[in-house]
């Protein structure tokens, strides 16, 4: 008797056991989309996201460019819309088709085309919905330079490095300086597919971000262009990195200013940056 009730008690414990084993499978559509959706999106030109907030500098953009979103591997995503506004956040899949923002929102119905991604956006208190249609973006290499340049970099005030920091103005709803803010910290971050995020703080509240594209010179070694988001690089401005290790990276940055083709000593700064402290 005594066998048969172990017997019983060991059965129920294999069976609980399997139990929680099939519980904690993840959710294979999930992980599926998470893959899928990685790399950036172009959106367009069209597309606007939420209202331009006075008295930030974070919407100071009036020009229209092109909008995207982003998915990095380690759950950030990044939102830019055609006037320049920029969200980002945390993103986790629900399941096959479906995706939550944390607190900024969601995107919903994701299906997927041989070059592009359909979806719709909710965001806001409000709940504002809008549907879009985005075409991937080519990335940028991942060989082992592009993976040492992504990531967040601290610009020190080394070199030419000072001349950054100081005062920033700070633009209302219609474009009009209001005031200033005294920047003492800037951060430059570069993705894998192409992103390129400058963000200036003070007393560590962030003031404003620029958001660009990069992409590596195509036949100049070391050298990377920058330029808005929505346009084709030119030949100016651009960086060479003079040093890249995952300690620092060392900058010289030429921007032909007037136009004229000819470099001049005051068109040339040269920059010390360091991997950001989280």
């Amino acid at each position: 008797m005594k066998s048969i009730y172990a017997l019983a008690v060991a059965a129920a414990l294999v069976f609980t056991a399997c139990s929680k084993k099939d519980d904690a499978k993840p959710d294979t559509g999930a992980k599926t989309l998470s893959t899928k959706v990685l790399g950036k999106w172009s959106l367009g030109s069209e597309v606007e996201i939420g209202a331009r907030k006075a008295g930030s500098t974070l919407a100071k953009e009036t020009s229209v460019g092109e909008g995207f979103v982003e998915f990095l591997a380690d759950s950030t995503y990044y939102i830019h819309d055609a006037r320049g506004k920029f969200y980002t956040g945390k993103y986790s899949a629900l399941d096959s088709i479906n995706i939550s923002l944390g607190s900024f929102g969601k995107i919903t119905a994701i299906s997927f085309t041989s070059t592009g991604i359909n979806f719709k956006l909710t965001y806001g208190a409000n709940n504002e919905e809008l549907t879009l249609a985005g075409v991937k973006i080519q990335t940028a290499a991942a060989d082992d330079k592009t993976k040492l340049i992504s990531r967040i970099w601290s610009l020190t005030k080394e070199d030419n490095g000072e001349s950054m920091f100081g005062q920033w103005p700070v633009w209302d709803a219609a474009g009009e300086i209001v005031g200033y803010k005294q920047i003492d910290s800037i951060t430059i971050q570069f993705s894998t597919y192409g992103t390129r995020i400058l963000r200036r703080f003070e007393n560590t509240v962030l003031i404003d971000t620029d958001v660009t594209n990069w992409k590596w010179h195509a036949t100049e070694a070391n050298r990377f262009l920058f330029y808005p988001v929505g346009t084709n690089p030119g030949e100016y401005p651009y960086e060479t990195a003079l040093e890249l290790t995952k300690d620092i990276m060392k900058t010289e940055q030429v921007a032909d200013f007037n136009g004229d083709g000819l470099l001049t000593a005051d068109e040339k700064y040269k920059y010390t940056l360091k991997p950001a402290v989280k």
